[in-house]
């Protein structure tokens, strides 16, 4: 299975999502992990091309949820775009248990 996590990236990323990549890959499946595969500094117009094109591609998505996360939010968005042209599998690796705002969007796209 591909699958696509979006996480927060500039201001660092919790060692829970790299401990989550790790187990997908042993257990086999194709991890797209933007921290490790967009390798060097580039353009930021090049980063979100090349994570639009991952989250296209993968049947599945993992999200780590940082309120305070640009990227997030952008990559996000472009996923509930993609959505509407063919669902992919959603799963929120920090669920919260009421969520508000952005959040209730998250929460929609899991179901």
């Amino acid at each position: 299975m591909r699958i696509c996590i979006v996480c927060p990236v500039r201001k660092g990323t919790p060692q829970a999502v790299f401990d989550h990549v790790k187990k997908l890959e042993v257990a086999g499946h194709i991890v797209f992990f933007p921290v490790w595969d967009i390798g060097g500094p580039m353009p930021e117009t090049d980063i979100c091309q090349r994570m639009l094109m991952e989250l296209d591609l993968a049947n599945e998505v993992h999200v780590w949820y940082e309120p305070n996360s640009q990227g997030v939010h952008f990559d996000m968005g472009m996923l509930f775009v993609l959505q509407s042209e063919r669902p992919r599998q959603v799963k929120w690796l920090n669920p919260v248990e009421n969520p508000i705002g952005y959040e209730t969007v998250l929460k929609e796209m899991c179901k």
